[in-house]
C-alpha cells in the first residue's frame, strides 16, 4: 500500500502529511494538559504561556532559513531531521521538569515544525496541476494525528497521568522517522526573498491572519482548559479541553473542504467576511460565559478561515505563491505566539470577560477589513517550473 501511494502523483503529499500528523501528536496534547498540570512539570502558569508560545516565535524566525536549507539538504533529509527532532522534543517534555529543560524542548519543537511544515507544503505544491486539492487534503491528513491525540491522549492523561500520555505519543512520533525516509527527494529551488529572521512587512491578508490566530490559536486554545476548570473537577476539565481541541482538528478535517466549495461559489472575500463574523459571535458568547454555543461557533468558523485566507493571500500578493504562503504562516505564528503569552497572565488578574470581549472587537474589525479588500484575483503560479 505504501509503495502504491508513493508511486502516485499525490503520494509524497500523503506520506509527508502523515509524517507531520504523527509528530504533531505530542504538541497537540500539551496545549490541553500543560495549563492544568503546570505543577506536575515544575512550572508556573506564566511559564506555561512562555512554553506554549516560544515554539511559534522560533518558527517565525526560522521559516526563511529552513526553506533555504531545504534547497541544500533536500526535502527528504529535512523531513527526517524534523521528525526525529519533534519526537525527541515530546519525549524530553515527558520526562523533564523545570523551565530550562522544557524551554529547550519547546525550542527544538519549533525548529522541527518549521522544517516539517515547509517540506510538506513544498511536496504539495511542487507540481502546479492539482496543487489546491493536494494542499486541502494535506491539511485534513495532518490534523488527524492531533485529533487522535486529543481524544485517546487526553483519556490516557486522565488515567495514567500526563507524563505517561506524552511518553506514548513520543513513541508514536518516533515511528514517523522511518516513514519519512521513504519520501522522494525532488529538486527544490531556492525561494524568493531573504533567508533572515523577519518575514517582512505584512500585507492586508497577513494582518487578518495574525488577528485570527491571536484570537483562536492563541487565546482560545490556551484558555479552554481553564474555562472548563472553573466549572468542573480537574480530571474532567482535562478531558473536556482535550475533546474541544480534538473538535478543532475534526472541524479542519471536515469543514476545510466545505469552506473551499463555498468560496468557489460566493468568492473568497465574501466567505471570509461571514466566517469572521461567525468567529466574532463565538468569541462574544465566550465573553458572556456561554461556553457550549460559543465553542461551537469558534470551531465552525476557524476551518473556513484556514482554507480561505491562503487563497486570498495568493490572489492579493505580488510575490510568488510559495513566498506569499510562507509570509502568511509566519504572521499566523506570531499571532498564535502572542496570544497565550498575554492572555494567560491577564486571565489571572481580569478573568475571561475582558479578554474575550477584546477578541470579539478585534475580529469584528477584521471582518470589515477583509471584506473591503480591493483588487481582482489572478492566477499566481505556485511552481512555474512544473505545469503538467
Amino acid at each position: 500500500m505504501l509503495r502504491l501511494i508513493r508511486e502516485t502523483e499525490a503520494g509524497p503529499t500523503v506520506t509527508s502529511s502523515v509524517v507531520l500528523g504523527m509528530v504533531l501528536v505530542g504538541d497537540a496534547l500539551l496545549y490541553a494538559i500543560l495549563p492544568i498540570h503546570a505543577e506536575t512539570f515544575g512550572v508556573s502558569l506564566l511559564w506555561v504561556g512562555v512554553l506554549l508560545s516560544i515554539n511559534r516565535f522560533v518558527r517565525l524566525f526560522l521559516y526563511g532559513s529552513i526553506a533555504h536549507l531545504g534547497a541544500i539538504w533536500g526535502l527528504r533529509r529535512l523531513m527526517v531531521s524534523g521528525a526525529a527532532l519533534g519526537a525527541a522534543s515530546t519525549l524530553v517534555v515527558a520526562v523533564g521538569s523545570g523551565e530550562p529543560v522544557l524551554l529547550l524542548a519547546r525550542i527544538a519543537w519549533g525548529a522541527a515544525f518549521a522544517a516539517l511544515s515547509v517540506s510538506v507544503l513544498a511536496y504539495a505544491t511542487y507540481n502546479q496541476s492539482g496543487a489546491a486539492g493536494r494542499v486541502g487534503w494535506s491539511f485534513s491528513i495532518r490534523h488527524m494525528g492531533p485529533l487522535l491525540a486529543l481524544t485517546g491522549g487526553a483519556w490516557l492523561a486522565g488515567t495514567g497521568g500526563p507524563r505517561v500520555a506524552l511518553l506514548v505519543l513520543g513513541a508514536v512520533s518516533l515511528l514517523a522517522v522511518p516513514l519519512a525516509r521513504r519520501l522522494p527527494n525532488p529538486p527544490f529551488t531556492r525561494p524568493t526573498g531573504a533567508s533572515g529572521w523577519w518575514p517582512g512587512r505584512p500585507g492586508r491578508v497577513d494582518a487578518v491572519k495574525f488577528g485570527v490566530a491571536l484570537a483562536v490559536d492563541g487565546m482560545f486554545v490556551a484558555m479552554v482548559g481553564l474555562l472548563f476548570q472553573a466549572r468542573m473537577e480537574t480530571e474532567t476539565a482535562v478531558l473536556a479541553a482535550g475533546l474541544v481541541l480534538a473538535g478543532k482538528h475534526l472541524g479542519v478535517v471536515v469543514l476545510s473542504p466545505v469552506g473551499g466549495m463555498v468560496a468557489e461559489r460566493m468568492g473568497s472575500a465574501r466567505t471570509g467576511f461571514w466566517a469572521i463574523l461567525l468567529l466574532a459571535a463565538g468569541m462574544g458568547l465566550l465573553a458572556m460565559d456561554r461556553l457550549f454555543i460559543g465553542i461551537v461557533l469558534v470551531l465552525a468558523a476557524q476551518p473556513v478561515l484556514l482554507t480561505v485566507l491562503p487563497i486570498l493571500a495568493v490572489e492579493a500578493s505580488p510575490k510568488p505563491a510559495l513566498s506569499a504562503l510562507a509570509s502568511l504562516n509566519a504572521w499566523r505564528d506570531l499571532g498564535a505566539a502572542i496570544g497565550p503569552l498575554v492572555a494567560l497572565p491577564l486571565y489571572q488578574w481580569t478573568g475571561a470577560l475582558p479578554l474575550f470581549t477584546s477578541a470579539t472587537l478585534l475580529v469584528l474589525i477584521l471582518s470589515f477589513w477583509v471584506s473591503s479588500r480591493r483588487g481582482g484575483t489572478r492566477k499566481n503560479a505556485i511552481n512555474p517550473r512544473k505545469t503538467t
